[in-house]
């Protein structure tokens, strides 16, 4: 048996067979499933499979990597399952935003994933400035008294200043301290 038949015949029964595909296109190297039920993939077989490359789950999008020969498994796979076969894609769909039904969930899973993808950046910026308070904290004389409260290093690495001063007033501070 052919080994583009062997692997199409390979996948189609690892995705849950005929019945649980809507509908079936590709790329230049994946098989791109729009699929009735997620849950009867087999995801682990299919990662063995010899010839599956490694599979992707792109919103309701399953994917199975195939690699350059993924036409020509398309074609035994639309043969097999008996699906009508499309052109190649050229846009890359991984990222592909589908309309879905309104929900509760749907709503706070957006809030929750928009809020995480703003804070996310900043994240090691924090680390790095509770770091810092840190060891402020403990050099400074509320902890083991290495540092004077009045020094250069304790004032830049004490963000606590701003409260006490507006930045125009510490930087003319800073700079009566450098002239004198």
């Amino acid at each position: 048996m052919d080994k583009n038949k062997t692997l199409a015949q390979d996948v189609l029964q690892k995705i849950g067979g005929k019945e649980n595909i809507i509908s079936v296109f590709h790329c230049a190297t994946r098989l791109r499933f729009e699929l009735q039920d997620q849950t009867k993939v087999n995801e682990e077989e299919l990662k063995k499979v010899n010839g599956v490359l490694g599979i992707k789950k792109a919103g309701t999008s399953f994917q199975v990597i195939i690699g350059p020969n993924v036409s020509l498994v398309y074609d035994e796979l639309c043969n097999m399952a008996e699906l009508d076969k499309k052109d190649e894609i050229k846009e890359n769909l991984d990222d592909v935003k589908e309309k879905r039904k309104f929900s509760f969930k749907w709503l706070f899973d957006v809030v929750i994933t928009y809020i995480m993808n703003s804070v996310a950046p900043i994240i090691p910026i924090l680390i790095g400035a509770s770091i810092w308070k840190t060891v402020v904290t403990l050099l400074g004389p509320d902890m083991f008294n290495v540092i004077s409260n009045k020094s250069d290093f304790f004032i830049t690495c004490n963000f606590s200043f701003l409260k006490h001063y507006s930045i125009s007033s510490h930087c003319i501070l800073v700079i009566q301290r450098q002239s004198s």
